[in-house]
């Protein structure tokens, strides 16, 4: 969990890490087992939920 960052706040953040090629966002490949917190919880990037985050170590 994000503790009590702001969603918009934690949103920009994981943008801009993908944006610097610092971590790749993914969505779940299996949909039907994401919960409705999960859909909630997902960012959405290009009209697409993403659900999974790497992070680059470098």
């Amino acid at each position: 969990m994000a503790g009590h960052t702001p969603r918009a706040e934690l949103d920009a953040a994981l943008r801009r890490l993908e944006t610097g090629d610092r971590a790749v966002l993914v969505p779940e490949a299996h949909q039907r087992t994401l919960a409705a917190a999960d859909h909630a919880a997902a960012l959405v990037v290009g009209g697409e939920e993403q659900h999974l985050l790497a992070l680059d170590p470098v």
